[in-house]
């Protein structure tokens, strides 16, 4: 990863390095805010949330099911 930011509340986007050789769109992609009662999902494939870049990952961090800002770890696999 090279950059994230957040877009909105409980919203960000990861951008990956273009030099790391990850296909985004063949990529597993995991993330976890590692809390009881929270939550991330992650959408790989280009989006209006990341401006469409098709180096973007987006998060969304979850408390109880609404958007929420949190911490969390992201693995691309």
């Amino acid at each position: 990863m090279v950059d994230s930011f957040k877009v909105a509340e409980g919203l960000y986007c990861v951008i990956v390095d273009p030099n790391a050789g990850i296909n985004l769109s063949n990529a597993l992609i995991l993330a976890n805010t590692g809390g009881h009662a929270s939550n991330a999902v992650t959408i790989g494939p280009p989006n209006s949330s990341c401006d469409y870049r098709r180096d973007a990952i987006t998060v969304v961090t979850l408390r109880d099911n609404i958007p929420a800002n949190a911490g969390f770890e992201l693995a691309v696999l």
